[in-house]
């Protein structure tokens, strides 16, 4: 399970790291420590179309928070959320309304 949660971490760093700013939709962004999340609109050089999503999970003994944007054609991204949502006391979620990925 620690290779899961490491694997899913390091999909969700680079989707972070591919992500911009101009007109798209608008989510909440953060890692770890999710009590002021910061405000982002996810957007690329592409004009691709983004969702918001949000996820929790255990990650070497402490809880892991992660909020940002991620690309709304990626399936293996919805199907690592969706796997996700199979562990106990993980959950993750993908949203496509402006600022839906709070919770």
């Amino acid at each position: 399970m620690k290779f899961f949660g490491a694997s899913l971490c390091f999909t969700f760093f680079l989707t972070f790291s591919i992500v911009g700013a101009t007109e798209a939709v608008k989510c909440y962004e953060c890692v770890y420590n999710c009590h002021s999340p910061v405000n982002v609109t996810c957007h690329d050089k592409h004009n691709d179309d983004f969702l918001c999503f949000s996820a929790k999970f255990p990650l070497g003994g402490k809880m892991m928070n992660l909020k940002g944007c991620v690309l709304a054609d990626d399936q293996d991204f919805k199907d690592s959320c969706t796997a996700l949502n199979q562990v106990e006391n993980d959950s993750c979620y993908v949203c496509g309304s402006d600022f839906c990925n709070l919770l």
